[in-house]
């Protein structure tokens, strides 16, 4: 195998990886984003199929699109 790689640059690199989780309620989302404590939250999930327990890729063109609405 020595034989293979003589004359060949090769490189290593250490790559790691930390991994991060958020769960956000809609309490959570109220205080964050400075929506009213009144204020009902609803997020809205694509349709065209079924997404039951589908990890939506927000950076891949999906977006998590919250409203909300009061009531006076």
């Amino acid at each position: 195998m020595a034989d293979l790689l003589d004359g060949l640059k090769t490189e290593t690199k250490t790559v790691t990886t930390t991994q991060h989780s958020l769960e956000l309620s809609g309490a959570a989302i109220k205080r964050h984003l400075g929506i009213p404590n009144d204020a009902r939250v609803k997020v809205s999930i694509p349709g065209g199929g079924d997404w039951s327990n589908t990890d939506l890729d927000l950076d891949g063109g999906h977006t998590l699109d919250i409203s909300w609405e009061t009531v006076k």
